[in-house]
Parts: structure tokens; C-alpha cells; sequence
């Protein structure tokens, strides 16, 4: 077992991110969401912590490198629906020279060959059941031709996954925030020395990765 403190610029450095079948649905609230938030924008009074981040690396004969998500998945869903919701929040002037469109898609999607176009990329974490359907929507709307963008955010209604809600949370937020304000709550989340969380990789062999 390894451990070492990270920014979420952890991200970019592998390819795919699966959460397991034995993993819960995403079941986060808005108590959740405004914790945690709230953490970001006071990052100038206290660095936050949130918590230790479990993978499991799995081998394959082919494929993208791939780590299973033992724990924390809930927070890194969160987060990174945070960040699509920053990056939907720019005007769409300000997204062709930000460095926050450069980011998102570098730490949420990967792509199977470095040459590959952008438009061959891949979500980066792969949710299982019926969140998918929700998060791929979220995370790839308004930057693939077959997603469009989302336009009326409020109208978002799902009975089975609490992603939407998510979503919409973080957007109603942010709506009156100025682009300095989001660019500063982007740079919270993925400057490389906030080192918010505990990376903790599993080896063969390793016990409890259910728990």
C-alpha cells in the first residue's frame, strides 16, 4: 500500500477511473455540496482536506491503464462536477482562451493514444448502474458534437440519480459569480500545491477493498 498527499492535478495522470458495481449510487445532498464548496472559497483561510481517496490498480493485457476507485468516489464526483459546472458557467468567449478549458480536458477525460484528436476522448471516470447516463451527460455537454450544450440547466429532471441535482446546484451558485471569481475557484480546486487529499493505492494482495 502507498500513500502520498495530492492535489486533484491527480487526475491527469492516469487514463480511466471505474467505480466498481459494489459501490453505492451517488447519494450526496445539498448540505453535502455547500460543505464542500464552501471549503474551496475560503481556501485562503484553511486548506481543505477532504479526506483519503482509495484506488486499486487493475491489469490488463490491453486497454488504458485503469485504477478502481475503492473509496471516494462521492467526493470525486462531486468535484469534478464542480469543475464542468465552472468551466459551463464562462461565457462562451472567455472558454476558446481559458486555461480552465485547457484543464478540463486534460483531468476529465483521457485519451487511449496521445495523438489521438480530443474528440476521441473519453470520460475519464467510469461510473457504474445508472449514474452514468447522468454524469457522461454532465461532463460532456457542450464539448462533443453529439452533446449539445446544456442550455436550460433548471430543466434537468432525473428520479434516479441525484448527478442532475448536483449539477444544478453548483450552477445556480455560480451564475452571479464574476470570471475572476470562477477562474479563482478553479484555480482552488487544481493548483498543484493544494495538496487536498490523501492518495491511497492498493497492491495485489492488499484486504478490504470493499469497505
Amino acid at each position: 500500500m502507498q500513500a502520498k498527499a495530492k492535489s486533484l492535478r491527480w487526475l491527469g495522470e492516469g487514463k480511466k477511473l471505474t467505480i466498481p458495481f459494489f459501490q453505492r449510487n451517488y447519494v450526496w445532498k445539498e448540505e453535502n455540496w455547500e460543505e464542500l464548496l464552501y471549503s474551496f472559497d475560503n481556501i485562503d483561510v484553511v486548506m481543505p482536506f477532504i479526506g483519503s481517496i482509495i484506488v486499486k490498480g487493475i491489469t490488463q493485457a490491453l486497454g488504458p491503464e485503469e485504477k478502481m476507485i475503492i473509496d471516494g468516489q462521492q467526493r470525486l464526483t462531486t468535484l469534478t462536477v464542480l469543475a464542468k459546472a465552472i468551466y459551463d458557467s464562462l461565457s462562451k468567449e472567455t472558454r476558446k482562451d481559458s486555461g480552465i478549458t485547457t484543464d478540463i480536458k486534460s483531468y476529465l477525460f483521457y485519451k487511449n493514444n496521445t495523438s489521438d484528436p480530443f474528440n476521441k476522448s473519453l470520460v475519464r471516470i467510469s461510473h457504474s448502474r445508472i449514474d452514468a447516463k447522468y454524469y457522461n451527460h454532465i461532463i460532456r455537454a457542450g464539448l462533443f458534437d453529439d452533446c449539445p450544450e446544456i442550455e436550460d440547466y433548471n430543466a434537468l429532471e432525473s428520479s434516479e440519480s441525484r448527478i442532475y441535482d448536483c449539477y444544478k446546484y453548483f450552477r445556480n451558485v455560480l451564475k452571479d459569480r464574476t470570471e475572476e471569481q470562477l477562474h479563482k475557484l478553479h484555480d482552488a480546486l487544481f493548483e498543484e500545491e493544494n495538496k487536498v487529499f490523501v492518495l491511497i493505492v492498493l497492491e495485489h494482495g492488499d484486504v478490504n477493498e470493499q469497505c
